[in-house]
């Protein structure tokens, strides 16, 4: 039976630094949600003109769209380097993590897209009334 590699020296370090940086990052976030949350509460009580609703409303949508792509994100870019550094557990848990994070940053990351880039609306159509050959006169739809 041949024997493992041991793993690099220097994905230890980098699983740790990375979490520490995936973690910080949430925190960073959350901070930024609870000032918009906090700014979108006082100017619910004053006078704000539209302009200004809606700029909270899409900082509030970009704010919920990076944090669930960092949610995600974070885990898959750290499982990837522990399995570059032959630390397969770590690149196990941390895989596991990712796709029980993917499900979480797609329900809070989607709507938020969503509002940001709504679909085009539906052009209308268009009814010209013309004269058709051999009936004499113009025939528009509804009458």
């Amino acid at each position: 039976m041949s024997e493992r590699e041991p793993a690099a020296p220097w994905s230890a370090g980098a699983v740790f630094v990375l979490t520490l940086l995936w973690l910080g990052g949430l925190v960073v976030l959350a901070g930024f949600a609870f000032s918009a949350g906090m700014e979108q509460w006082s100017n619910f009580y004053s006078e704000t003109t539209a302009a200004e609703a809606d700029s909270l409303e899409r900082q509030g949508n970009l704010i919920m769209m990076s944090g669930g792509i960092l949610l995600f994100a974070g885990p898959t870019v750290i499982a990837a380097t522990a399995a570059l550094g032959r630390r397969y557990w770590a690149a196990g848990i941390y895989g596991v993590l990712a796709v029980l994070t993917l499900i979480a940053g797609l329900t809070i990351a989607g709507p938020a897209y969503r509002k940001l880039n709504p679909p085009a609306p539906e052009p209308s159509p268009s009814y010209v009334c013309q004269e058709t050959s051999g009936e004499g006169g113009p025939s528009c739809p509804g009458g």
